[in-house]
């Protein structure tokens, strides 16, 4: 199994490596809650990255008109109402952040690598990116 572990950690800084390659001379990067789950959307993400150690929920708002919005929250955190842009004030649902993105991942074909937090550029997508990031199958400009 210690075995097994190194393995995983070898293609967590494989992927991690490639993320930082496209951050910095690509344009094939994501990062943050709402760009990635808006790549996700669009079906543009070819690997969603989420950091083993993430611990957030999503509140979905839904807005009249058809619109809907979105609040990434720490699983503690309280849960308030939403106003809407038409002044109405709305309750959300809440899910676990982690579910939310694999079946979105799941319905588009993107593969889901969780990645561990044991080493530097891990820690980084759990401190400086949210926790969630995305390698993407082509540019969004998003």
């Amino acid at each position: 199994t210690e075995v097994l572990a190194e393995h995983e950690i070898l293609q967590d800084k494989q992927v991690m490596e490639e993320f930082f390659e496209e951050l910095h001379d690509g344009d094939l990067a994501t990062y943050g809650f709402e760009q990635t789950r808006e790549n996700l959307m669009m079906g543009a993400v070819d690997r969603l990255l989420i950091s083993e150690d993430l611990r957030k929920d999503v509140v979905v708002y839904d807005c009249p008109g058809g619109r809907t919005e979105y609040d990434f929250i720490d699983t503690t955190a309280e849960q308030s109402s939403f106003d809407c842009p038409d002044g109405t004030t709305v309750e959300g649902e809440r899910e676990d952040a982690i579910e939310h993105l694999i079946q979105l991942a799941d319905q588009r074909g993107s593969e889901t690598i969780f990645v561990s937090t044991d080493f530097e550029k891990g820690e980084q997508l759990l401190n400086a990116f949210g926790g969630v990031a995305g390698i993407l199958r082509y540019s969004t400009g998003v």
